[in-house]
């Protein structure tokens, strides 16, 4: 099965345009758990003095602690979007979404997801929070968010 979406991108390139477009969303499917104990994007206190927070939404792709996918993330994502246009005016097919999950699986799928809806300007981050395991095994040492040296919290 192939996925759908408007392409991967690079975490730092994802920060850029959260950064640059008001409009540009950044939506994390990992867990409720996942981000509790290893941590999320940290876009309240931004060196600049930029507060992205409002950019940020959390839609879990599947559910801890079964794993199971989550049966509600389209229809949650299509509420956001509501949400979202209203707040701004900018239409679904015109929003860029930026998908994140701890390296990068999950959040392509939520991104070919978001484009069945309509969503045309869906990205993966490629690498993701965490991103890829190195030879032992460890996280964050490779590529990824944190790996970057991009704002984030525990």
């Amino acid at each position: 099965m192939s996925l759908m979406y408007a392409g991967d991108i690079a975490v730092d390139a994802a920060f850029k345009l959260l950064m640059s477009r008001s409009s540009t969303r950044l939506i994390d499917v990992r867990t409720t758990a996942e981000t509790t104990f290893v941590g999320a994007p940290d876009l309240l206190n931004l060196p600049n003095g930029k507060n992205l927070q409002g950019q940020y939404c959390l839609i879990e792709w599947q559910l801890f602690p079964s794993m199971q996918k989550n049966d509600m993330f389209m229809a949650t994502l299509n509420e956001m979007l509501e949400i979202w246009q209203e707040q701004d005016q900018i239409a679904k097919q015109d929003r860029v979404l930026l998908f994140l999950c701890r390296s990068g699986v999950r959040s392509a799928y939520a991104a070919d997801i978001a484009t069945q809806l309509g969503c045309s300007k869906s990205y993966n981050l490629t690498g993701g929070f965490e991103g890829d395991a190195n030879e032992k095994g460890h996280r964050a040492t490779l590529s990824g968010w944190k790996f970057m040296g991009l704002p984030w919290s525990q």
